[in-house]
């Protein structure tokens, strides 16, 4: 058998591994979870100020002009004047989930101030784009600035975002997110296993192939 019948015949190989492994997550790939104004830094706002009401309510980022979804278990409403925010129609929330209208799009970090009514608790789950949950308990002040984000490393994107909170939420604002990108499709990601696999093989195979020239 020639060297070519080799490497192929462990690429396919290779292949038929990642293909058994999607949808996990890359080994290395997680989400990075902050507290605080600032710790992350996402380069686009999303623009809420539309004065529309309903149990899912749109906002556009600034920059490139892409519509987010925001969905509620009650109606929301993003008031036309004033900070942009989401708000309840009834003054309080405790469930909120956002993320790309375009399902193929994600972001590779995210930012957002809760305003809670009252000091209290809650979990905010970051979603990857595999499905994974990540998932943070969190402490929250009735002061209004309970800032918090995340960042997706080694190759990690985040798809979407759910906020449950025990306390009522006045409203949800400075919503900031980005790079925005495209969420790669499986045989992008049956290729990039396969090729990892078969880079690290070959190099196993030098010094065995060295001695045995030798």
């Amino acid at each position: 058998m020639t060297k070519s019948h080799i490497t192929s015949g462990f690429a396919a190989a290779m292949m038929a591994v990642a293909a058994a492994a999607l949808p996990s997550a890359p080994a290395l790939a997680d989400i990075q979870f902050f507290t605080g104004p600032g710790s992350v830094q996402p380069d686009e706002n999303v623009l809420l100020n539309k004065g529309t009401t309903g149990t899912t309510v749109f906002g556009d980022t600034n920059q490139s002009g892409l519509s987010v979804t925001f969905e509620g278990l009650e109606d929301l409403t993003l008031p036309a004047a004033g900070q942009a925010r989401i708000e309840a129609v009834d003054g309080g929330f405790q469930w909120l989930n956002f993320h790309m209208t375009d399902p193929l799009l994600a972001f590779g970090e995210v930012e957002f101030n809760i305003d809670a009514s009252a000091d209290g608790s809650g979990t905010i789950t970051f979603f990857d784009q595999f499905g994974n949950d990540f998932a943070n308990n969190v402490t929250l002040s009735g002061s209004g600035q309970n800032f918090f984000g995340a960042r997706g490393i080694n190759g990690q994107l985040i798809s979407r975002v759910l906020i449950e909170t025990g306390v009522d939420m006045a409203d949800v604002q400075q919503v900031r997110l980005g790079p925005i990108s495209a969420i790669p499709e499986a045989h992008v990601w049956l290729m990039m296993i396969a090729g990892f696999g078969l880079v690290g093989w070959q190099l196993r195979r030098r010094p065995s192939l060295a001695s045995a020239i030798g």
